[in-house]
């Protein structure tokens, strides 16, 4: 069997399977309408969480070595606490490992 005459025979069977769905949606106008909004409900969430899981999860870190890179916290009374600058300072030049360091702060500015 040629390939081409089997690819036209597949073709014209998707047309006229997209021409008697347009049609039956057509009649129903209500049930288009909600199975519309529900793929596209469906595609955006989808689209929109492996979005967030890329950027959180699957996307490298923007670093040279990402592996080597560390968190040093600070601990009150087995509590972990907001580290002061001073603190900062004094672990990053007492601790010998660290090649360099760096400080943020969570919260409302």
């Amino acid at each position: 069997m040629p390939v081409a005459g089997f690819a036209t025979r597949n073709m014209e069977s998707l047309r006229q399977d997209i021409t008697y769905a347009l049609r039956w949606l057509g009649r129903s106008r209500h049930f288009a309408a909600v199975a519309i909004l529900t793929l596209a409900i469906g595609i955006g969430g989808t689209t929109t969480m492996f979005s967030v899981i890329h950027a959180v999860l699957l996307k490298p870190l923007p670093f040279e070595k990402p592996e080597r890179l560390v968190a040093i916290s600070h601990v009150w009374q087995g509590e972990p606490t907001t580290m002061s600058a001073p603190n900062f300072h004094d672990a990053r030049d007492q601790i010998r490992a660290i090649e360099s360091a760096a400080a943020y702060r969570e919260g409302d500015m």
